[in-house]
């Protein structure tokens, strides 16, 4: 079996200078996704004529400002996104295979952010961003599983006499997590037993030098020790549940974040 799909997607950016330090700006796009080869065919031939699948497609809004000033610069916005054909399949049979594959209306996402950065000199500078998100699907109205409820995120970037260094921490906030979403469209989603993730945040830093040099084989070397999840937390994230509320733990399954880990990078330019 074979399928093609193709579309067009327009995207309209706006801005006006309030100031010569400060603007204002609005955003206008639209997104295409093909789905997944998972979604598009099913193995089992007598049942290929029944799935109607569609594209993804997005419309998405945002208004937003920006201000810059010689140490400082923050943007803050708020968007909108109509997003639609929600691809979803149904439970597993004896094969391993889904029952069913359908597409539902879509969901709405809606949110804010929030950013800024100021330089506080000698090559050092710290920033800050967060966010609060929203996403409902149309029918239903729960919440769309995996999409956060908030993030955020703070640290500092140094850059001076070849010494580099920087420090982030990274915060993600809980999620919806259900038993089963049989399809979006129906009251409730076809859902028996809901759970949120736990948020958790993660620090990752970084520290390197880098050298130049006056000939004409090699211009610059540069070495970098970065390490992932400094703190070394032990971060378990919830991925599916059962049905039975007692079952919890037993037969709910988790996604289990790195440990502290290190990458070493050299890198030169000739």
């Amino acid at each position: 079996a074979s399928r093609t799909d193709s579309d067009t997607t327009p995207s309209l950016s706006a801005r006006y200078a309030l100031r010569k330090d400060w603007s204002v700006y609005a955003q206008y796009a639209q997104g295409f996704m093909i789905l997944s080869e998972g979604n598009s065919f099913y193995v089992d031939n007598s049942r290929l004529s029944s799935i109607d699948v569609k594209p993804q497609r997005s419309t998405n809004y945002q208004i937003g400002t920006v201000f810059k000033q010689d140490r400082f610069n923050a943007d803050f916005d708020v968007y909108w996104v109509d997003f639609k054909n929600y691809a979803y399949n149904g439970p597993s049979d004896s094969t391993g295979d889904p029952l069913y594959y359908g597409i539902a209306q879509g969901a709405y996402y809606s949110g804010a952010e929030v950013q800024g950065t100021y330089y506080v000199g000698h090559g050092l500078s710290v920033y800050a961003n967060g966010s609060i998100n929203n996403a409902k699907f149309k029918k239903s109205k729960i919440d769309v599983p995996t999409v956060a409820k908030n993030t955020a995120a703070f640290g500092f970037s140094y850059n001076q006499g070849g010494f580099l260094a920087s420090f982030a921490g990274k915060q993600v906030g809980s999620w919806a997590v259900y038993d089963s979403l049989t399809n979006p469209d129906v009251a409730n989603g076809g859902v028996s037993r809901r759970a949120d993730s736990a948020s958790y945040m993660l620090a990752d830093a970084s520290i390197g030098y880098g050298l130049k040099f006056r000939n004409n084989f090699l211009r610059s070397v540069k070495i970098r020790l970065q390490v992932s999840n400094l703190f070394d937390k032990k971060v378990q994230v919830l991925e599916a549940i059962d049905s039975n509320v007692a079952n919890a733990y037993a037969k709910d399954t988790f996604n289990v974040l790195p440990t502290r880990n290190y990458f070493l990078t050299v890198s030169g330019e000739f």
